[in-house]
Order: structure tokens, then sequence, then C-alpha cells
């Protein structure tokens, strides 16, 4: 049985204001999570470029302080806030040789909070010293 033409359209109504905030944060979550991982991989191609411009550096130069810099550098760049990062170096001793071990990690920081998030984001790099 059919109703009025009227009534439908209320009912359309009704299911569109049902669906609506289901889809809303269906749209809201992926765009926190896309924004999530694109600081995780910006975090990486920063504490990759850190380590290898520590690894390049000369011993005069301080590997650490090169890397630091660098990642500071990389962090502006990839618009992420450098005082809120924490930023590490240290030399580790590999069979290889001598390696600087750079890890550089964030807070989370999400547009919605609508899913579960990481607290923080970050990214660990081991290269070896070209000039130990």
């Amino acid at each position: 049985m059919r109703g009025a033409p009227g009534q439908r359209r209320g009912s359309v109504a009704i299911e569109f204001g049902l669906v609506l905030p289901v889809l809303l944060m269906l749209i809201a979550g992926t765009l926190d999570w896309g924004m999530a991982l694109q600081r995780q991989v910006a975090l990486v191609d920063v504490t990759r470029d850190a380590a290898l411009a520590g690894a390049r550096a000369t011993a005069a130069q301080g590997p650490e302080a090169v890397a630091r810099a660098r990642a500071l550098e990389g962090l502006t760049t990839a618009g992420l806030s450098a005082t809120a990062a924490t930023i590490t170096t240290s030399r580790v001793t590999l069979t290889a040789g001598v390696a600087l071990k750079v890890h550089v990690s964030t807070p989370s920081d999400p547009a919605f909070a609508l899913v579960g998030m990481p607290s923080t984001f970050g990214g660990t790099t081991v290269a070896l010293l070209e000039n130990p």
C-alpha cells in the first residue's frame, strides 16, 4: 500500500537524518586516520634524512648535532611542530661499524578524535657513520 506523496518525502527526510550522523562519523574517522598516516610517513622521512646527514658528517662537525639540526629542519618543512617533538640521537656499535641512531617522535593531534589513535607518532633510523 502506498502512502500519500507528502508522507513519502517525510520518510526520506527521516531516513536521511538517521544515516547522516553515521556517514559524517565515517568521514571524520577516515580523515583522522589519513592525517595520522601522513604524519607517520613524514616522521619516518625526517628520521631517514637526519640519520643520513649525521652519518655523512665529519667527526669535527659532530654527527649528532648535524642529525638533530636536520631533524628540526625536516619537521618544520613537513609542517610539524618542532617544539613539541622529541629528538634523540645516539651512537651504537654494530658488527659493521659505528652507527648513528636517530629517533624523532611527536604527540598525536587528531582533528576529530572520534577513533582511537596512538598518543605519539615516531620514527627511528640507524645509519653507519662514514667518518667515525
